[in-house]
């Protein structure tokens, strides 16, 4: 599964670890997060990703030896249109 965000954006990671049968395992094990392309995205010590520019990269979360990785789209966000309200008049 890809996480698409847009620039300015970002999205909160929440890992958790699985033994081999995938039951949750409740650890106290420190994670570290890197991103393969900051330029990208970038990723905290808390495991926020926080969009840069567009473009694709690799999050990647590790502990005690294992790891995982989610994979980045950041996107340009849609343009905006200004709106300005035209004033009507109902006849009744």
């Amino acid at each position: 599964m890809v996480v698409q965000l847009q620039v300015g954006k970002t999205f909160q990671l929440t890992p958790s670890t699985l033994d081999q049968r995938n039951h949750v395992l409740q650890s106290s094990l420190i994670m570290t997060y890197t991103s393969n392309d900051a330029s990208v995205a970038t990723v905290d010590s808390s495991g926020v990703i926080a969009a840069v520019a567009p473009g694709r990269c690799v999050i990647t979360a590790s502990s005690g030896g294992l790891s995982d990785q989610k994979y980045v789209e950041v996107v340009t966000p849609p343009p905006t249109v200004p709106y300005t309200p035209v004033p009507t008049t109902l006849k009744v």
